[in-house]
């Protein structure tokens, strides 16, 4: 009977570890460091950095266990660094993970979101760590005309894409 108990505790200690492992972690603002000066620096580090419209959410997840990878279409209100494609007035297709729990954006049609964005394999990608409220962007960027002119830099730190079809959904942690 204790053997069977033991065996059961140690079962539930396994899930509930898979579980925390699972969630997404995302760094923000370090002590001491203004939110201003914390999206300045990421957007130093970024290929792009916008506020859209989310219009369409097109999944691929071809588990169906929806931990797979979509492409998500926003259409840019206001764009702080681009490429030629990132102006306002355009649609943008951005790459992410379905699920929260593995950094994936969020789902809600017709809402505005704040965006950091990084080119990996030709394509654009984003995460729930690259997340920016369009009022903070709006606040950090007030006055700094030159903030929608500069061009793209390359990104100085890795970054891990969301899966593109026919790929196995790992996450989508962006290192701080």
């Amino acid at each position: 009977m204790r053997s069977w108990m033991a065996c059961l505790a140690v079962a539930a200690l396994c899930l509930i570890g898979a579980e925390g492992a699972a969630a997404c972690s995302c760094a923000g603002p370090t002590k001491g460091q203004s939110v201003e000066e914390y999206v300045r620096e990421r957007a130093k580090t970024s290929d792009g950095v916008i506020v859209g419209k989310l219009l369409r959410v097109e999944e691929h997840d071809e588990g169906g266990a929806g931990f797979g990878a979509a492409t998500f279409t926003y259409l840019i209100k206001h764009s702080y660094k681009h490429e030629k494609r990132l102006r306002p007035g355009e649609r943008v297709r951005i790459e992410s993970n379905l699920s929260s729990a593995s950094c994936g954006l969020p789902q809600q049609e017709g809402r505005r979101f704040g965006l950091f964005l990084e080119r990996f394999e030709g394509r654009l990608g984003s995460s729930l760590c690259s997340l920016v409220s369009p009022q903070d962007l709006r606040r950090t960027f007030a006055g700094d005309e030159r903030a929608a002119s500069r061009p793209a830099r390359a990104s100085a730190r890795p970054w891990c894409p969301a899966p593109g079809p026919g790929r196995r959904a790992t996450g989508s942690r962006v290192p701080a």
